[in-house]
C-alpha cells in the first residue's frame, strides 16, 4: 500500500471518530499489515503457543479478569483516586498495568506477621509476663514487669509499627518510595498505542496495536497440570520482552477464559465500537464518545450505575451467570485479515 492510501485510510478513520488519534486502533478501517518474517521472541512463542488471532469482538468479557474488584471495593478505590487526584489504571485513556518490587513483597510479609503478633501473641505475652510470679519463685513483679518492657520495645514496637505503615498505606497516607507501583505496560484506547515500560518507568518500545500478535504460550507444571501465559508480541521487532496480558487475573484459567480476556481487550482497543460493560469502566463509559453514544441509544439495555449500584452478593452472583452463560458461546469471533 503507497504512503498515499495509508493516510486516506488514517483520515476515514479519524473522520469517523474524531476524537481519538490517527493511530487508534478501528477494526472498521485497519491498514493492511505486512507479513512478517519470525524472529526473536516471536518465532520462539510461536513454535510453542497457540495465535489469537485479531477478530471484530464481541460482548464476551474475561470473568476471572472482572471479579476480582466487588462493587463495594471499588467504591473505595474510586473514593481514594478522587481524593488523589489520581486515575484509575482502567478508563476510557488508557489500560494500565503496575508491578511492584520485590520489597514490597517482603514489606507485605512482614506486616502480615506485625499484625498477627500484635492481635493474638502479645495479648498471650502479657499474660505470661505478668503471672510470672504466680509460677516462678526466682521472679518478682518488678522483674517480670522490666522484662516485659524489653520485649515490648524491642519485638512488638517494630512489629506495630510495620502494621500501623501498613494501614496507613491501605488508606493511601505515606506511601514509602519503594512501595510505590512502577508501571509495567499500558494500552491506550485514545492513541492504539502499547507500551511497555522499564523498570526506571522510561518506556521501553511503543507500536500501534495491529502491529502486535497474541500469543497463548502453554507449558506442564511439575504437577502434570498445564500452565498458560498470554501475550502481545511485537510482529516487526526480535524484543526479547512481551506484553503479559495474562497478568489481569489469577493462573491456571481455561483457554477459553484467555480467549475472553483478548476479545475484550481488542473491544476496549476499538474505537469503533463501545468498551466493554464491567464494573471497572462504567464510570468512564460517559467519557469515552462512541461508548457514550452507544449508552443514549439505549443499545446498553442497563442503568448507568448498573455494577455500582449492586451488592456484593448480587454482583457474584451475575458474574457466575455470565460465566456459565458464556461457555454455550464462543469466546470468538471470525478473523479479520489485517495482511496485504
Amino acid at each position: 500500500m503507497t504512503n498515499q492510501q495509508k493516510d486516506k485510510t488514517n483520515r476515514e478513520s479519524k473522520k469517523c471518530h474524531p476524537s481519538y488519534g490517527p493511530s487508534a486502533y478501528n477494526s472498521q478501517h485497519i491498514t493492511p499489515q505486512d507479513r512478517p518474517v519470525p524472529q526473536g521472541l516471536l518465532q520462539s512463542l510461536r513454535t510453542k503457543g497457540q495465535m489469537f488471532h485479531f477478530r471484530r469482538s464481541t460482548p464476551i468479557i474475561s470473568t476471572a479478569a472482572v471479579s476480582h474488584n466487588t462493587p463495594s471495593q471499588w467504591v473505595q478505590i474510586d473514593d481514594y483516586i478522587t481524593n488523589q487526584h489520581g486515575e484509575s489504571g482502567w478508563d476510557e485513556q488508557r489500560l494500565e498495568q503496575d508491578s511492584f518490587s520485590s520489597w514490597t513483597q517482603i514489606y507485605m510479609i512482614l506486616s502480615a506477621i506485625g499484625k498477627v503478633c500484635c492481635q493474638f501473641i502479645l495479648p498471650l505475652v502479657i499474660v505470661v509476663f505478668l503471672t510470672m510470679p504466680l509460677y516462678d519463685d526466682r521472679t518478682n513483679l518488678i522483674q517480670a514487669m522490666e522484662a516485659l518492657s524489653t520485649v515490648l520495645l524491642y519485638v512488638f514496637l517494630p512489629l506495630a509499627l510495620l502494621w500501623g505503615q501498613a494501614e496507613l498505606v491501605e488508606r493511601g497516607y505515606f506511601t514509602p518510595w519503594f512501595l510505590k507501583a512502577k508501571k509495567q505496560f499500558s494500552l491506550s484506547r485514545q492513541t492504539g498505542m502499547v507500551t511497555l515500560y522499564k523498570g526506571s518507568g522510561k518506556p521501553r518500545f511503543s507500536h500501534p496495536f495491529i502491529e502486535f500478535d497474541c500469543i497463548l504460550v502453554s507449558a506442564p507444571s511439575p504437577q502434570g497440570l498445564m500452565n498458560y501465559a498470554l501475550y502481545l508480541v511485537h510482529r516487526y521487532n526480535g524484543y526479547a520482552q512481551g506484553i503479559p496480558l495474562h497478568s489481569f487475573m489469577p493462573s491456571n484459567q481455561s483457554v477459553s477464559e484467555y480467549q475472553a480476556l483478548w476479545n475484550m481487550i481488542q473491544r476496549y482497543m476499538d474505537t469503533s465500537q463501545p468498551m466493554p460493560d464491567i464494573l471497572i469502566l462504567e464510570a468512564a463509559r460517559e467519557r469515552d464518545p462512541i461508548t457514550a453514544q452507544y449508552d443514549a441509544e439505549g443499545k446498553r439495555n442497563h442503568p448507568n450505575n448498573y455494577w455500582r449500584s449492586m451488592t456484593d452478593e448480587t454482583f457474584t452472583d451475575i458474574i457466575q451467570t455470565i460465566r456459565q452463560k458464556q461457555q454455550q458461546t464462543p469466546a470468538m469471533n471470525t478473523p479479520i485479515d489485517i495482511f496485504k
